[in-house]
């Protein structure tokens, strides 16, 4: 595997002020993220894999479920991610 810094690199930035230190791993964020960016670009309308009435259709075809504790799970899986994104 080729090695993500070189030595010569590493002694340079070893150098570096704590400033000058974050400024150089910012600019490889903002590097890579721009590069991540264009490589991959975020889809306007994303389709959920999976969804309410499909989860649900799963639940009830399990053995030992009813309409009920699908019902609880289901407001426990939705509930979780609303709150995991903030909404």
């Amino acid at each position: 595997m080729k090695k993500p810094v070189d030595f010569s690199t590493y002694k340079r930035v070893k150098q570096l002020s704590f400033n000058e230190f974050n400024r150089w791993v910012t600019e490889i964020y903002k590097s890579a993220y721009e590069d991540g960016a264009t490589e991959n670009p975020i889809q306007d309308e994303c389709v959920a894999a999976l969804t309410e009435d499909r989860l649900m259709e799963i639940l009830l075809s399990t053995k030992g479920i009813g309409q009920k504790r699908a019902n609880a799970i289901l407001d426990s899986i939705l509930q979780e991610g609303t709150s995991y994104y903030g909404t």
